[in-house]
């Protein structure tokens, strides 16, 4: 079946079809013979239906005669005879590309990229966006689930915890109970509630524990900390004037600056300094925490996000603990 794929039977087939190159036959040719028999196939793989048909069924022609004439002779003729048994017909589709397996192959092989490249990502990701990363990333408990929507819902100037969204209200609940179970004795009086970055609205989180821990019936205190970015003007919609700033650097006491809001007084940020953080180490700032403490049964302190300056620290060594919103 070699000779098939030989110049002698090649070259006859170009000059017969006029291709031009011989040479490109010998790759498009291939030959078998079944097993247990002589019966030669001839396929032949090329652009054009028609002409793979015609090539195959030269190939054919051309091989019977050079088998003959290779063949022995016996009474002057050859003693082999070869006959072509099924002349080859144009194919209805084509041998290749196999578009369905192809295909197969393809979502196969982009499934499993795609599984690879899921569990590479995270296995190399130290993000944090859910609860479950919160614990895998430090010992510190998680204190509740707030949805970035019901938080900014149940915000607002005189909007109430009560009357705000209730998933919202019942998170910012749990939160508080799990604050009261970290000290079942004395419970929690005073912490300070940051964040890692300033998107991480932990103004808004600030107020809406605040209402939520008055709701109970306590006195509650929320005091902007913030010296260099105040957040509570805005979120509560106070008028400007005497702060926690102004405290510090003229005293009058932290009941000059009290807002009432919601159930809640509410001390603003007041007049921003150039040195906020040695204001808030000042032995004035100790004098406020004394002042705060004796005054509410919960003093909450907002405080700028830890990557940003080091006030939460600070603060964070006179309070009970920190609330860090991630």
């Amino acid at each position: 079946s070699e000779v098939a794929r030989t110049p002698v039977v090649l070259d006859p087939v170009a000059e017969a079809l006029e291709l031009d190159s011989p040479a490109d036959l010998r790759s498009a040719v291939s030959t078998s013979i079944s097993s247990g028999t002589t019966l030669v196939s001839v396929s032949v793989e090329w652009d054009s239906p028609e002409l793979a048909a015609a090539i195959a069924n030269e190939v054919s022609a051309q091989l019977a005669q050079a088998i003959e004439d290779l063949a022995p002779q016996q009474s002057g003729e050859s003693s082999v005879v070869v006959s072509t048994i099924t002349p080859a017909v144009p194919p209805m589709s084509p041998s290749s590309p196999n578009l369905p397996v192809n295909l197969a192959v393809g979502a196969a092989a982009g499934l499993l990229f795609g599984l690879g490249y899921v569990s590479l990502r995270e296995s190399f990701d130290s993000g944090i966006r859910t609860s479950r990363d919160v614990g895998r990333a430090t010992a510190a408990p998680v204190l509740g689930v707030v949805s970035r929507g019901s938080a900014k819902k149940h915000s607002g100037r005189r909007s109430g915890a009560s009357t705000g969204a209730a998933s919202g209200a019942e998170a910012f609940r749990r939160i508080r109970t799990n604050l009261r179970l970290r000290d079942p004795g004395r419970g929690v009086r005073s912490l300070v509630v940051t964040a890692c970055i300033p998107a991480a609205r932990r103004a808004t989180v600030a107020v809406d524990l605040a209402r939520s821990v008055a709701e109970s019936g306590l006195r509650v205190c929320l005091i902007d900390a913030d010296l260099r970015s105040p957040q509570f003007g805005a979120e509560l919609e106070l008028p400007e004037g005497r702060g926690l700033a102004d405290v510090l650097v003229d005293g009058g006491g932290l009941a000059s600056a009290v807002h009432r809001v919601d159930g809640i007084d509410v001390v603003n940020a007041g007049t921003l300094s150039r040195h906020p953080e040695d204001l808030l180490s000042s032995p004035a700032m100790s004098d406020v925490l004394d002042d705060a403490r004796s005054a509410y049964d919960v003093v909450m302190w907002s405080a700028a996000p830890i990557l940003a300056a080091s006030d939460a620290a600070a603060l964070g060594s006179g309070t009970d603990g920190v609330v860090l919103v991630v």
